[in-house]
C-alpha cells in the first residue's frame, strides 16, 4: 500500500489487483525485502492456456529506486517464465517512463505496437452528437467473425483490454471474463468499428476502461461517443479509453481536453 501511494500520484492500480494475484493459481507474485520491509513487487501471470508469461506489476520503493532491483526482479520474473513452461513474455507499460522500456529489452524484449491511452472524467458535460443506432453488441464469436471480415482493424492480430493483449482467436475469447463486452460498427457489410470494454474499480471509484479500434475517422468519432453513452448509462463518471494515435486530433472534438493521457507500448519476447 506504500508503494502503491507513492506511485502514479497515488492512483496506482497495484491495491485492486494484488489480492487477485495471490488467489489465482496462474499467478506467480514475488517481492524483495529489505530489513523486513517489501521493497520491490512483480507478477508473472500464466495466460493463453499457458503459451503466454504475462509480466506486470513491477513496482520499486521510491527509497530503494536506482539501485538494480529492478533489474533483479524482471529476471526473477524472466525465470519464473522459464520455470512454469511459457514460450514467450509479453507486458505493456507507458512509454513516458523509459526506465521500463530499457529493463524489457535488457531480456530481449521487443515493441509490438503502440496505442494512445486517455482518460476523461465529469462526463456529463459532454453531449453525444453521433448516430448510434449502427453500434451493435456482439459476443466475442461475433466479434473474432467481424474481425475476419476486415482484417484490417485489427492488423496485429492482438486485441488489447485493459493493461493486457492477447492473439485474436476462440480459445482467448472464451477464457475472458463475462463482465467483458464487445461492441462492431458495420458499414456496407464491412466491419469499420470494434471496442472492447469492461468496469473497473480504482482508487477514485468506478471507471469504464475500453479499446477502440476503427478503420476511419468517422468510424472512430462513433465508437468513442458509443463508448461514452455506456459510461453515463452506467452512472460511472470515468473513462479510459485506448485508441490508435492517428485519431488523436478528434479525441478532443468529442470529449474535450482530456484529464491525463500516456502512450500504451506492448513488448513481446522469446523464453
Amino acid at each position: 500500500m506504500e508503494i502503491a501511494r507513492l506511485t502514479w500520484d497515488g492512483h496506482d492500480h497495484l491495491p485492486h489487483m494484488f489480492d487477485a494475484w495471490l488467489m489465482d493459481s496462474n499467478c506467480f507474485p514475488y517481492a524483495i525485502e529489505v530489513s523486513n520491509k517489501v521493497i520491490t513487487l512483480g507478477n508473472v501471470k500464466l495466460i493463453e492456456n499457458g503459451r503466454t508469461a504475462w509480466l506486470e506489476g513491477l513496482r520499486v520503493h521510491p527509497d530503494f529506486r536506482e539501485q538494480g532491483f529492478a533489474h533483479i526482479m524482471t529476471n526473477r520474473m524472466l525465470n519464473i517464465a522459464k520455470e512454469i513452461g511459457a514460450i514467450r513474455t509479453r507486458l505493456t507499460l507507458a512509454l513516458e517512463n523509459p526506465a521500463p522500456s530499457a529493463l524489457a529489452k535488457s531480456i530481449g524484449m521487443y515493441p509490438v505496437f503502440s496505442l494512445a491511452v486517455g482518460w476523461k472524467n465529469w462526463l456529463k458535460e459532454i453531449e453525444l452528437k453521433h448516430d448510434l443506432i449502427h453500434v451493435k453488441q456482439v459476443t466475442g464469436t461475433e466479434m473474432l467473425d467481424a474481425i475476419n471480415s476486415n482484417e484490417s482493424i485489427l492488423p496485429s492480430g492482438i486485441f488489447v483490454y485493459h493493461w493486457y493483449a492477447l492473439d485474436a482467436n476462440l480459445e482467448n475469447v472464451k477464457s475472458l471474463d463475462e463482465n467483458i463486452t464487445f461492441w462492431i460498427l458495420k458499414h456496407e457489410k464491412m466491419t469499420v468499428g470494434l471496442a472492447i470494454g469492461l468496469l473497473r474499480h480504482t482508487t477514485d471509484g468506478p471507471e469504464w476502461c475500453t479499446t477502440i479500434y476503427a478503420a476511419s475517422r468517422d468510424a472512430f468519432k462513433t465508437m468513442l461517443t458509443h463508448q461514452i453513452k455506456i459510461t453515463k448509462d452506467q452512472n460511472v463518471e470515468g473513462i479510459m479509453f485506448q485508441y490508435s494515435k492517428e485519431y488523436e486530433i478528434h479525441v478532443k472534438e468529442i470529449i474535450g481536453e482530456t484529464t491525463h493521457e500516456i502512450t500504451l507500448m506492448l513488448y513481446e519476447g522469446p523464453v
